[in-house]
């Protein structure tokens, strides 16, 4: 609770020393019991590097930091909240609850493809437990979201790479503006590189833009120019409206 630091914090200690003599290197990750943790774990975790924990709360979100009581938990930890179906989010509750191996499936697929269409993140939360009822739902899935990324429309990550560039984005500095009637210029600059960093502009209401300085692939999708800088420092693209 968030009472009982000092008879609590020698246990995290002794976790996570073993959890860093087991993985060889400090551990990034952290799963509380239930989902949660008082304020003073959160400040804890973040002292010793670990950037991403699962989080029961803000449920449906993507990763987020949380705030309690008008304070921020932390300024480079994020909390990725569990998706649910229904009342349920790991496959053991699930199959407790008796849902259907199909139902379960077809969630599954359908959480594949609104991150997809939508470009962005979610988590799926679970235990090896729950995955034995459920192999061939999630078979399926991962065949789907295979397919996805072959088409270069899904990817799997890791909390604490998001988080690391979730912190990242935060030195990204970048800005829109108009050169006349109907041009439209985006410039971004990062101190180290812009890689991976990606705009999204309608497809509906400007033309393809055009690279002018530094690096990045266009590309359509799903109604947009997607614009994903390459390693640069600085990017420049222009695009004029229909």
């Amino acid at each position: 609770s968030e009472k009982n630091e000092k008879d609590f914090e020698p246990y995290l200690e002794e976790n996570y020393d073993a959890l860093k003599d087991v993985l060889g290197a400090p551990p990034r990750e952290y799963s509380a019991p239930l989902g949660n943790q008082p304020a003073w774990v959160t400040r804890w975790l973040e002292r010793r590097g670990i950037n991403a924990y699962y989080f029961a709360g803000n449920s449906g979100m993507a990763p987020t930091q949380v705030w309690r009581d008008g304070i921020r938990d932390g300024t480079t930890i994020w909390a990725f909240p569990i998706l649910h179906l229904g009342r349920d989010a790991s496959l053991e509750e699930m199959q407790a609850d008796r849902i259907s191996a199909p139902l379960v499936r077809d969630w599954l697929l359908r959480i594949a493809d609104f991150t997809a269409d939508n470009h962005v993140a979610r988590l799926v939360y679970s235990h090896p437990l729950g995955t034995a009822h459920f192999a061939a739902a999630l078979q399926t899935w991962f065949q789907h979201t295979g397919d996805l990324r072959e088409n270069g429309r899904f990817r799997w990550y890791t909390m604490a790479s998001l988080a690391d560039f979730l912190n990242n984005r935060r030195q990204v500095s970048w800005a829109l503006d108009r050169e006349g009637l109907k041009t439209l210029v985006l410039e971004a600059e990062h101190p180290d590189t812009l890689a991976h960093y990606t705009w999204m502009i309608s497809r509906t209401k400007y033309q393809q833009p055009k690279l002018l300085s530094g690096a990045a692939v266009i590309r359509d999708s799903d109604g947009l120019w997607m614009i994903t800088a390459g390693d640069c420092k600085a990017l420049k693209i222009s695009t004029e409206e229909r």
